[in-house]
């Protein structure tokens, strides 16, 4: 009994890893085109994409851990049925629950994984995610800022940059900043240079701007 069961085993095991492969790398390129498109901002951070990479995993293996248990059960009985090996053991006088108990071992071993994937490791995973995309996006803001455009981008605010100049702290030629939370009386900055400073930490973003001035309607219409 102990050489069927550890047969049995091994054979669910192969096809179920070989299953698991392919259905994580089909769920894995859903998310290919979105963190290379971030390699190709900023060389710089590629480090911090391929970890992006590995933390996509945990939430990608909740999913397709269950759907590999069940691939490697259904191959492998099939498998044994179309050989005629479930007819032979059945002859000699082994039950069908000799064929359960390995089964049943691989298909909790599963369940207890995806448990664990989908309550723990998966979340904070995710959160971690997050966390690092957000700061990748502070700092390659100015990377993406398309010179000589209106950008309306930010909320309540038209940015327009005649020039940039790349580097660790960006620095901005020729800045027109419009303020429209206020659309009766506007506010408009203009400057000759700017310098982007970026916060991933408490996400935040601050423009030091030089020689430059600020224009705004006043609320009397005569002045």
């Amino acid at each position: 009994m102990r050489i069927l069961h550890r047969q049995i085993l091994k054979e669910v095991f192969s096809h179920g890893l070989l299953g698991l492969l392919l259905f994580t790398f089909v769920l894995f390129l859903r998310d290919t085109n979105r963190l290379l498109e971030m390699v190709l901002r900023e060389s710089a951070y590629v480090g911090s994409v391929v970890y992006l990479f590995l933390l996509s995993f945990p939430a990608l293996l909740d999913f397709t851990i269950p759907m590999a248990v069940l691939i490697g059960i259904l191959i492998t009985l099939s498998r044994m049925a179309s050989d005629g090996e479930v007819i032979a053991t059945r002859a000699a006088g082994i039950s069908v629950r000799s064929f359960l108990r390995p089964l049943g071992i691989f298909a909790m071993l599963g369940c207890a994984l995806a448990l664990y994937l989908s309550v723990s490791l998966a979340p904070r995973a995710n959160r971690r995610q997050m966390e690092i995309e957000k700061e990748i996006g502070l700092r390659q803001i100015s990377s993406t800022l398309q010179p000589r455009v209106f950008d309306e981008g930010f909320q309540n605010l038209v940015l327009y940059v005649q020039d940039v100049i790349s580097g660790a702290n960006p620095v901005w030629k020729g800045i027109f900043l419009a303020d429209l939370s206020a659309p009766a009386g506007p506010k408009v900055t203009l400057a000759q240079e700017g310098v982007l400073l970026s916060d991933p930490a408490r996400n935040k973003l601050q423009l030091h701007l030089i020689r430059g001035s600020i224009h705004e309607v006043a609320p009397d219409a005569s002045e």
